[in-house]
């Protein structure tokens, strides 16, 4: 699985769109990120998604370059 860049844009299920803001990690021993840090365009609600649920359950809009 390739991993999105920050700025990408996804549409969810509800239609709702989603910007990508970044990586988190779960614990400060994980040398690599796990999930996405999303943004709501619609009201900048944050939320920390994994990468798989992402891929799967979001539409591709643009992806950033």
């Amino acid at each position: 699985m390739t991993l999105y860049r920050e700025g990408t844009l996804l549409r969810d299920d509800l239609g709702d769109l989603w910007m990508i803001t970044g990586y988190c990690r779960d614990d400060l021993f994980r040398r690599k990120p796990n999930a996405y840090v999303l943004q709501r365009l619609a009201d900048s609600f944050t939320s920390h998604a994994a990468y798989r649920i992402v891929h799967r359950q979001m539409k591709l809009v643009s992806e950033a370059q």
